[in-house]
């Protein structure tokens, strides 16, 4: 009987020479080179691909700096025997500043052991994240805080009756721009009305331009605190029925034809003292503005079918959506370390728009809360910072791992590199104080995990191609960091948690002065 040779016979001595030499010409024609964030031939070579941990483009700066040579004399071996590259302040500042140039900070500070240690599984995730498989995108336009909301909507929709539905954004978008520009209007017109001037002595006047600068408050931007009450007012729509006919991208065209016909007609009205002419430019400015607003949006229906059943946006809310008041009775928790925690505010100072009240409280509430919510199916309303000033938010550069794609944490980089000895971070409450990086986005929490440390899945409305296929991986650092409020159903918040708030003052307060939503 034939025997088989065993496959793991070793390289002859000509042999490995080979294996050797063609290693030593794939590192050679290599160089230097990078693409899509793959390590070096030359890093995969060593022992141990430990050499690599750092971004790629710390190890090129280093190479092109000081040599390939001093690099690997560079490598030093840990207790495990294993080779690794230095860290990040024990290399020579030259390095450092050409890495930085190269790839920017934040992809050399990010750390690449920390990035593939993360968990991205998640125990508890809403029924609609499962279902659903694309996402949501806003484009240029701000209105993360209608899709958030609406996403929260459709959720409560999807786990108590198992409809997958999609509602227009476009509808709440559309009674949010226009009760802002009539309240501005109304405003305007309930004010006494001022003797005319020349245009200096009105750019003089404080005063006089106050009401012209109210136009900027009209915009695309909202709170949560807005959202539920506008659907209560006014129903929903599915986007089959009215859908966006104007491009996200171009709002600020049309957004600047209303403020346009708002400011002309506030113009008019402080220089009018006939009251019947002063109403009458009010009256024709709001059709004015209804018309910048169809022709922009189209004009919402008041009737459209479903499954063959007429409805109305209200009678469609209530009885084929089945969202009741009840559903739509939510809580906004802040977390401002500059105010005192178990306190109640009360936000406005928005024409037009309702005023809310805010609980300033812990995070553990908010956490606590919020795992409640979403065990019971529905998506979470939150606020936070993702934008591009953002130093903790992974996965946006070409020099990124693509473990790193959409990880929003704080411990998975380090600055310290580019820090004097002692130097520290701000703290959340200094961060705030300082005015850096207030909380400037809205998005949904649809799932978390405690297993390894609480992590959170977070639905942002950037579209498919932002963070991981839409989502995000949000670590409990960056939450506690850079968490600025959720909205959760007052149901889930506890009784006790509550009644602390209204038993001291209602304080009022404008959006920015006193809690960051």
């Amino acid at each position: 009987m034939r025997t088989m040779q065993p496959t793991n016979t070793p390289f002859s001595p000509w042999r490995r020479l080979a294996v050797i030499a063609l290693t030593l010409a794939a590192m050679l024609s290599s160089g230097v080179s990078h693409a899509k964030g793959k390590s070096y031939a030359w890093v995969a070579a060593w022992p141990s691909r430990a050499a690599g941990k750092l971004a790629p483009g710390v190890l090129r700066a280093a190479i092109k700096t000081v040599g390939r040579q001093q690099v690997a004399k560079w490598l030093v071996k840990t207790p495990s025997g294993r080779l690794r590259f230095p860290a990040k302040r024990e290399l020579p500042k030259k390095i450092i500043k050409k890495a930085v140039a190269e790839i920017g900070m934040q992809a050399v500070a990010l750390s690449h052991d920390k990035v593939n240690a993360f968990k991205r599984d998640y125990r508890v995730e809403v029924p609609l994240a499962k279902s659903r498989k694309t996402s949501a995108n806003q484009a240029a336009s701000g209105r993360c805080w209608d899709f958030a909301g609406t996403l929260t909507l459709e959720s409560i929709v999807k786990a108590k009756q198992g409809k997958d539905v999609k509602l227009s954004e476009s509808f709440i978008n559309y009674q949010a721009l226009r009760r802002m520009a009539f309240g501005v209007l109304a405003e305007a017109v309930k004010k006494q009305p001022h003797k005319k001037r020349t245009g200096i002595e009105q750019l003089a006047n404080s005063k006089e331009l106050h009401g012209i600068r109210a136009v900027q408050k009209i915009s695309e931007g909202g709170f949560a605190g807005w959202y539920y009450p506008l659907v209560r007012d006014h129903g929903l729509i599915p986007e089959s029925a009215y859908g966006s006919n104007m491009p996200a991208n171009h709002s600020s065209d049309y957004l600047g034809r209303v403020r346009n016909v708002v400011a002309n007609a506030l113009i008019s009205i402080e220089g009018t003292k006939s009251k019947s002419e002063r109403t009458k430019i009010h009256q024709q400015a709001r059709k004015d503005v209804l018309s910048q607003l169809n022709m922009a949006l189209g004009k919402p229906p008041k009737q459209f079918v479903v499954d063959g059943k007429r409805y109305t946006p209200q009678t469609y809310r209530k009885r084929y959506l089945q969202l009741q008041d009840a559903d739509l009775d939510i809580v906004v928790l802040a977390n401002d370390p500059i105010t005192a925690f178990n306190r109640r505010y009360v936000v406005d100072g928005f024409p037009g728009m309702p005023e809310f009240e805010v609980h300033n409280v812990s995070m553990a509430t908010i956490n606590n809360a919020a795992k409640k919510t979403l065990r019971a199916g529905q998506a979470i309303y939150f606020s936070s910072i993702v934008s591009p000033g953002n130093p903790h938010v992974a996965g946006q550069r070409p020099s990124d791992p693509r473990a790193a794609k959409g990880l929003l944490s704080v411990s998975a980089f380090d600055y310290s590199f580019m820090q004097p000895e002692g130097a520290r971070e701000l703290g959340k409450r200094n961060r705030q104080k300082a005015g850096e990086l207030r909380a400037n986005h809205a998005m949904t929490l649809v799932g978390y995990n405690t297993k390894g440390g609480l992590r959170w899945l977070v639905q942002n409305s950037y579209g498919d191609k932002y963070g991981d296929h839409g989502r995000m991986h949000m670590q409990q650092d960056f939450f506690q960091y850079y968490g600025s409020s959720v909205a959760v159903p007052r149901a889930f918040v506890p009784e006790k948690i509550l009644m602390k708030s209204l038993e001291r003052p209602l304080l009022n307060t404008k959006r920015g002065r006193q809690v960051d939503l």
